[in-house]
């Protein structure tokens, strides 16, 4: 048994492990060698990091079906007030040529591109975005696709529909021309794609009423945060078809997450609300709601019947469902 910080080589594989000299430990993979270790007082939160680049700036992150023993992650960037790449290399030859006159967009674009960032552009909902797929061990691009013009990626999962077999999506869902104050914008929708190899090929795009700020995997299904309703839809040849769609929460749900038949909503300004599917009648069903009012910002569920949420306030909160929900 050895007892070391955990600022040493990058684990691969990690379980928890217990046994009469170690109460609460963990097993690991780091290359050849197999480590057992504890983590206490003494690791003064020492752990090993590595930064990955990003073009703009990360909004959502989910983990994708590995290829092979390699983990992969998505990951959804956007900025407000930015030009996109190719509005970016535009600028920066126009520039050129009115400097001097030079055509050339060979490597130097890259520099110059770079300056183009500010300042900021005038009109009102102006966005950058991008999908990026990310191989979590060495942390190398392996694909990144640039969204359309002021459309920005707000929310992202990989989900398995049930009538697909085993096949993975990756679902994104995006707004165009967003503002925030007013909350205003010119189209929203759920991007479904094909995750082939390290690739993501567009499927098709479903329009939705308001910006899908979270997304979730449900029992063979997709749960979309739509404003203050949480939808469910299957997978169609040509868009997402709705199959079942309650009102969550009088504001606007901004995080979800789900636990067997069951999903916590958490809404901007009134707390947690948990769902849970009949399946007798196919619907959604508001089954518990948070009795204070609390501006939700994350949430994890523990267990079945268990969330842990984190507010505006810089709170943190473990709310239990009742018995009877």
């Amino acid at each position: 048994l050895a007892w070391a910080p955990l600022a040493y080589d990058a684990l691969e594989h990690a379980a928890p492990f217990a046994s009469p000299r170690c109460a609460e430990g963990v097993v690991a993979v780091a290359g050849a060698s197999l480590r057992i270790f504890v983590c206490d007082a003494a690791t003064q939160g020492e752990f090993t990091q590595a930064v990955v680049p990003l073009r703009y700036t990360p909004r959502r992150l989910c983990a994708l079906p590995p290829a092979g023993a390699a983990p992969r992650v998505l990951v959804v960037e956007a900025d407000q007030h930015r030009y996109n790449e190719a509005e970016r290399r535009a600028l920066a030859a126009a520039r050129r040529v009115a400097r001097d006159g030079d055509m050339d967009t060979g490597d130097d674009d890259d520099e110059a591109a770079a300056d183009d960032a500010g300042p900021v552009p005038p009109a009102p909902g102006k966005w950058a975005s991008c999908v990026r797929v990310v191989d979590a061990a060495s942390g190398a691009t392996l694909e990144l696709l640039e969204l359309g013009e002021s459309e920005a990626a707000l929310s992202c999962c990989c989900v398995r529909f049930a009538g697909r077999g085993n096949e993975a999506f990756v679902a994104v869902g995006t707004a165009r021309a967003l503002t925030f104050h007013p909350r205003t914008f010119t189209e929203c929708a759920v991007h479904v794609y094909r995750l082939l190899d390290a690739r993501l090929v567009l499927l098709h795009r479903t329009p939705v009423e308001a910006p899908p700020l979270a997304l979730a995997a449900f029992r063979g299904r997709l749960l979309v945060a739509v404003g203050a309703s949480a939808r469910l839809y299957d997978l169609g040849k040509r868009k997402l078809l709705r199959k079942a769609e309650t009102r969550v929460a009088p504001a606007l749900v901004v995080r979800v997450a789900v636990v067997g038949d069951r999903a916590f909503c958490g809404d901007a300004l009134h707390g947690v609300s948990l769902v849970r599917y009949a399946r007798e009648r196919n619907a959604l069903v508001v089954v518990a709601e948070d009795a204070a009012p609390r501006g939700v910002t994350a949430l994890a569920a523990l267990d079945y019947d268990t969330v842990a949420v984190a507010d505006k306030c810089g709170g943190v909160t473990v709310l239990r469902a009742p018995a009877d929900a």
